[in-house]
């Protein structure tokens, strides 16, 4: 039996990558089809949202340090009976909401993509950076770019897809009779319109489990080394299915 199919990225060896900001991109660094490798910078932006949440870590980060000594002289007075417990608990509780506070800005800023490291030296300098960086999550090649220098991006859009096509997938459109005998790991035979004369073999990765309700047809995902990157996304294939043979009363032409 023979089934249309295609190449594509493996979806597990893909990244789609964007800014963790609302900002406008300054500089892009990559083009498509480039190698990169994992935490390389791909683009650069301006963030006014970055540099306020910096801004708001800094002012919790000094009343933070307040509250520590204001504590700390109300714990000598108290000692000394100066002041009573009621206002020593007050400057406690003072403090604990400084750290609490404290430990959301560092968290805000996490999340917008900022390092611990980076946290560390804003808390030290206290110099306010509004250049927020994208960079790759994985090893791979620029299979797609989305935006261009001036855009003002999202933390939904995705400006950047990486993908690892050391290992490809040939999907093919099996008919839904058909898809019983396939089940992952079982090995398959393809050929490529684009590499005639070579065929190639894989094993099943993946059988969608539900039908494709406008075609009839069962999606089956075929693992395919691709060292050499020879196989490219896109590509139109022919998938061979073998199964075990059975006698059936055949009527001749």
């Amino acid at each position: 039996l023979r089934v249309p199919g295609r190449v594509d990225v493996d979806e597990r060896r893909v990244a789609r990558l964007g800014t963790s900001v609302t900002g406008r991109v300054n500089d892009i660094e990559v083009t498509v089809g480039q190698d990169v490798r994992r935490g390389e910078r791909l683009a650069t932006l301006t963030s006014t949202e970055l540099s306020t949440a910096q801004l708001d870590f800094l002012k919790a980060y000094s009343q933070r340090g307040l509250a520590e000594r204001a504590a700390q002289r109300a714990d000598r007075l108290y000692e000394a009976d100066v002041i009573g417990q009621a206002e020593l608990q007050r400057r406690v509780a003072e403090l604990r909401q400084a750290d609490a506070e404290l430990s959301a800005s560092r968290n805000q800023l996490m999340v917008l993509g900022m390092s611990e490291r980076n946290v560390r030296n804003l808390s030290e300098t206290g110099r306010v950076d509004s250049i927020a960086t994208v960079v790759s999550s994985i090893d791979g090649i620029v299979v797609e770019r989305r935006v261009t220098r001036g855009q003002v991006v999202q933390p939904a859009d995705t400006m950047f897809v990486v993908a690892d096509l050391s290992n490809v997938w040939l999907v093919a459109d099996v008919p839904e009779q058909d898809a019983a005998a396939l089940a992952p790991g079982k090995t398959l035979e393809a050929e490529v319109a684009a590499l005639p004369g070579t065929r190639v073999t894989g094993k099943v990765a993946f059988v969608a489990v539900s039908v494709d309700e406008a075609t009839r047809t069962v999606k089956v995902w075929m693992d395919l080394a691709n060292p050499d990157r020879v196989f490219k996304p896109a590509m139109l294939a022919t998938v061979m299915l073998k199964a075990r043979p059975e006698q059936v009363r055949a009527v001749p032409a």
